[in-house]
């Protein structure tokens, strides 16, 4: 693959770049650790897509408020997740874990792995084909989907009714449904009665109006295409492995002849 054509970096002529990159290259370490990526020289290509001072300038105050979600907050974010909704439980109630889709699954094996939840109370996915067996779900039971982030909304949407629609077809009479997130946005509609969400992370950087415009400018040249910026919102937020696809396309694409990367999303397939 050729490298891409960059521009001149303007923004490192200012005697206060090299504190700021300090403070960037600090904060990204924790992204894809085992990659060992020269972060320096990462940074720097990334910032070379952007034409002009101006356009710089604003990249950079961009990813000087990325926020990087480590391994270690994953994990205190889950227990904190988990201690809430089990201390919003009737005393006797039995609380179960599913995941939605790939970063669902991720969470739900920390669960089990570093907080102790029993295998007993996961629902993997092909129990959803006996939800109201003897033993898979009881009356009064509560069940917590979970996944890394909340968006706009709409697809929260989709999934309550989805799920809300496979529980009420088993027969049983489960308590609360709970969503439970790392992090997310505030939905912009009114969940429906039986549905609870939980956020860990509710105070998202996100772009301004001027680093949006931005963004939309350089989407071609970063490879935008009809689905690829289908979820994005603007949150300025990674996990330590990936982005969500509600980060700023500029910031996850992957590269290409024309556009060199910075944290370069990796898709999953959805089960």
């Amino acid at each position: 693959m050729r490298p891409p054509q960059r521009h001149p970096l303007y923004v490192q002529m200012f005697p206060d770049y090299e504190p700021r990159l300090t403070a960037v290259l600090a904060q990204l370490a924790g992204y894809r650790v085992a990659e060992r990526i020269d972060w320096h020289a990462r940074v720097e290509a990334w910032l070379s897509n952007f034409e002009g001072l101006r356009d710089q300038r604003l990249a950079m105050t961009m990813i000087e408020r990325l926020r990087v979600v480590s391994e270690a907050e994953i994990i205190k974010g889950c227990r904190s997740l988990l201690e809430t909704i089990q201390a919003s439980l009737p005393r006797k109630a039995r609380l179960l874990h599913f995941a939605h889709e790939t970063s669902g699954g991720l969470l739900v094996r920390l669960l089990e792995k570093d907080l102790r939840v029993r295998s007993f109370a996961v629902l993997r996915q092909a129990d959803f084909t006996k939800l109201g067996a003897l033993g898979k779900l009881r009356d009064g039971d509560a069940v917590v989907v979970w996944d890394r982030f909340n968006g706009t909304g709409r697809q929260l949407a989709k999934i309550v009714k989805l799920y809300g629609t496979a529980f009420d077809g088993s027969g049983r009479k489960i308590g609360a449904l709970h969503f439970a997130y790392i992090a997310g946005h505030r939905p912009k509609k009114v969940l429906p009665s039986g549905a609870v969400l939980h956020r860990w992370i509710v105070d998202i950087p996100v772009v301004s109006p001027e680093e949006k415009d931005m963004c939309d400018r350089y989407a071609e040249a970063a490879g935008a295409t009809e689905t690829n910026r289908k979820y994005e919102t603007g949150a300025l937020l990674t996990f330590a492995d990936n982005p969500p696809n509600n980060a700023p396309l500029v910031l996850r694409a992957p590269g290409s002849d024309g556009w060199s990367p910075l944290l370069a999303r990796k898709e999953t397939a959805r089960p």
